[in-house]
């Protein structure tokens, strides 16, 4: 199988509709295609395949091939290319980042600025955004004065390496420890 993702093109697609008409599997016409069987298997899905063995064939549709038409799907894939991803909930015009930059300039981090904003605009539901969200638009960000004006108060997490050998050293000087004052106790106790 190849590692890298390659969009069907129409030639593949013809090929999946003849499989289809003559009774292969998922398996063997991702096999023909060098692809892999979940990539066939969401090619179908996306265009209304359904297998003829356990539907009853529908009108206007080949009960041989499950419904599944090359040319149409090729059209529908062009079309979902180039129709773009949603636009970003947050997106840098808008005047829901602007109350977001507002309240990170405040100091306040993005899970406070998640509840915050229902209690502003209490009827206004597109003035939402989760702390997912406002993490992703601040880490989207190129290294600029909001980025790092906001990001320490943040929570910025510094990372560092535990190793195993100091864990054990640590474990066992807390075991030698609770032994020490455990055994002081009883004296003192006594």
């Amino acid at each position: 199988m190849k590692t890298e993702y390659k969009h069907l093109n129409c030639e593949e697609r013809t090929l999946i509709q003849l499989s289809l008409e003559r009774g292969c599997t998922m398996r063997a016409i991702a096999l023909s295609l060098d692809r892999s069987a979940s990539s066939i298997s969401r090619e179908l899905a996306r265009n209304g395949w359904c297998d003829p063995r356990s539907q009853p064939a529908r009108a206007g549709r080949s009960a041989l091939a499950g419904g599944y038409r090359a040319p149409t799907a090729h059209q529908r894939a062009a079309l979902n290319r180039s129709r773009g991803r949603k636009p970003a909930r947050l997106a840098e015009d808008g005047f829901l980042w602007s109350q977001v930059q507002k309240l990170l300039r405040q100091r306040y981090s993005p899970e406070q600025i998640a509840g915050i904003l229902p209690r502003m605009f209490p009827d206004d539901s597109s003035m939402r955004a989760s702390h997912e969200t406002i993490y992703t638009a601040l880490y989207a960000m190129p290294r600029g004065e909001l980025r790092t004006e906001c990001l320490p108060p943040c929570g910025k997490v510094v990372k560092f390496v535990v190793h195993a050998h100091a864990v054990r050293i640590a474990v066992a000087r807390f075991l030698i420890w609770s032994a020490f004052t455990s055994g002081r106790q009883r004296w003192m106790s006594a």
